[in-house]
């Protein structure tokens, strides 16, 4: 579901406030995690709040995906007992 952000001050204000950028360090990365969490623990979010949860969660998906993920598995050999 997409929200439009009517409010845009309150936005910008997020913005400002979060900086949010792409996650180079895991520094940044706990940084981005703990204003996600804090957004995620407020009962009733605004369209901006929700907006900024869904940037957040895409930040620290990319950074992780990257980060750990497993390298592929070599296929494994059908005559080995």
């Amino acid at each position: 579901m997409s929200l439009a952000v009517e409010n845009k001050q309150e936005y910008a204000e997020l913005l400002a406030n979060v900086l949010p950028q792409v996650i180079h360090t895991e520094q940044e990365n706990e940084r981005c995690t703990a204003a996600l969490e804090n957004l995620l623990r407020q009962s009733k979010r605004t369209p901006a709040r929700e907006r900024m949860a869904e940037l957040l969660a895409l930040l620290i998906e990319d950074f992780e995906e990257k980060r750990y993920s497993l390298p592929p598995a070599a296929p494994r050999d059908k005559s080995a007992p």
